[in-house]
């Protein structure tokens, strides 16, 4: 039995009974006449339909209708006594987040982003917030633009300090590995075997001017002396690096003694610059240790002509008093005549290769300038032995000459008097004696000067060239004896 509160006339009763307080109903807010039930879904919004009628009492079918077709539905006020214990649950149970007779939840949301409760029983699709949504309010709460705003500014500034000190540390590296400092020790540089150098040595040990080329392991080589120097007229070459013979009058050759000075001072120029291949030669491991001092290094030239130039100070005072026997043989090999100075300056030039191509010493005199080098072996010019005239060896068979329309004789030590006359015409034009070889002035002046040299007093004469003379033709043998008797007048 059910009996429902109806209005007059078409008109709603004054009070409407509260579905919430009538006896029989758990709080149901929804028209117990709608007894459809919502379609189930599998969204979480839906899951409160299945809880919509959880009643299963049975009612009576009749129901009072308000006759006015506006009015809205009244509750069930069916008041047939019913059992506490429902005798028809979803198998399931519930689904959870959804109350057994609650009302459906509206797609309705508050402004703080949370399902207003719906009082119409229709499901709600969005009554829980997707987890994108969910994430992103999380987010903009916990993050606001300041804060993010500050996590930028300092991560500028990490990232703007850590820029600028890879900066100023590269920077650092950078001069560390461009700093001056000495060259290499032991460089692997290639091989030479051909080399041409330029010598200007007003050395003590070695006075020379001329073009000098030789073959760095055989020794052999060629010499061809500067025009207008004391070297001007001096040929020589060497085949083996023993034998060596100077170009006479024309195709003739004349084979230098051992005792010869000037074969002798060339043989020492190219035992030097063999072993001058590196800065090794005069920066040696004693050296480098405590006794040079890097002045400067400078690039110069471009492209292939490009040289590293080291002005470096030593200390051979020191150096000398502390290793007599490594200083002994530095003034031998590295720099002829040396003295045991400090500080001594020198300068030398390094190409690319870390050949050494240049040396300068100005106090000792000792300069030179490889202009070539290459790792072909070098052939020097080898005269035809026919054209080679008498053997300038010590102790070799002498002969006399006589001039017998000047009356003057002298004894030669290159076996014949005409290779004597040949190499002693040659040696009075070079040094200024005469204008040629066939001058007569250049017999008379030889001839007479052999006289001299061999003779037992001294002779005097006004012109240096004479001193200079007697000291050729002893060195040479074409009439070996005492230059010293050879004076000149003062004024």
């Amino acid at each position: 039995m059910s009996g429902m509160t109806g209005g007059h006339d078409g008109e709603l009763p004054d009070s409407a009974p509260d579905p919430a307080s009538t006896p029989g109903i758990p709080g149901a807010a929804a028209p117990a006449s709608d007894t459809r039930a919502a379609p189930r879904t599998d969204d979480a919004g839906d899951r409160s339909a299945s809880a919509a009628h959880t009643d299963t009492t049975a009612h009576d079918d009749t129901t009072d209708t308000p006759t006015d077709a506006h009015a809205p539905p009244a509750a069930d006020t069916d008041t047939t006594t019913h059992d506490d214990t429902p005798t028809d649950v979803t198998a399931a149970g519930p689904l959870l987040g959804a109350a057994v007779g609650e009302p459906e939840a509206s797609g309705e949301r508050y402004d703080d982003g949370f399902a207003a409760r719906s009082t119409v029983g229709v499901p709600a699709m969005t009554a829980y917030r997707s987890t994108e949504d969910r994430n992103r309010s999380v987010y903009r709460r916990a993050n606001p633009w300041y804060r993010r705003l500050a996590r930028g500014v300092i991560a500028a500034c990490l990232i703007g300090g850590l820029a600028v000190g890879v900066y100023y540390g590269a920077r650092a590296v950078q001069s560390y590995l461009g700093r001056e400092r000495l060259p290499e020790a032991e460089p692997d540089i290639p091989e030479i075997r051909a080399t041409t150098v330029i010598l200007a040595a007003s050395n003590p040990a070695i006075q020379l001017e001329g073009t000098l080329t030789f073959d760095a392991q055989s020794r052999s080589f060629e010499f061809v002396g500067t025009p207008n120097t004391a070297n001007a007229t001096d040929h020589l070459t060497s085949p083996d690096g023993q034998t060596v013979l100077q170009q006479g009058i024309g195709t003739t050759w004349i084979r230098l003694g051992e005792t010869n000075e000037l074969a002798a001072t060339v043989k020492q120029a190219v035992q030097v610059l063999a072993g001058s291949s590196t800065a090794d030669v005069v920066l040696t491991n004693r050296i480098r240790s405590d006794y040079v001092e890097l002045v400067r290094q400078i690039d110069e030239g471009e492209g292939d002509d490009a040289l590293t130039r080291y002005d470096v100070r030593l200390d051979l005072r020191a150096f000398a008093d502390d290793y007599p026997l490594q200083w002994d043989e530095f003034r031998t090999t590295a720099i002829p005549g040396v003295a045991p100075n400090s500080p001594h300056d020198v300068s030398m030039w390094l190409d690319d290769e870390q050949v050494l191509v240049r040396f300068s010493d100005v106090e000792t005199g000792w300069n030179w300038d490889r202009i070539d080098y290459s790792a072909t072996p070098y052939s020097p010019l080898t005269p035809d032995p026919g054209n080679v005239e008498g053997s300038i060896e010590p102790g070799a068979t002498t002969v006399v000459c006589a001039i017998s329309d000047l009356g003057l004789t002298y004894t030669t030590g290159l076996g014949t008097c005409d290779n004597a006359d040949a190499v002693g015409r040659q040696f009075a034009v070079e040094v200024g004696l005469a204008i040629a070889p066939d001058d007569p002035a250049a017999r008379l002046a030889f001839v007479s000067v052999c006289t001299a040299i061999q003779g037992d007093d001294p002779v005097e004469y006004t012109d240096e060239a004479y001193a200079e003379l007697a000291g050729k033709l002893d060195a040479a043998l074409v009439c070996p004896g005492n230059p010293d008797l050879v004076t000149i007048a003062d004024g």
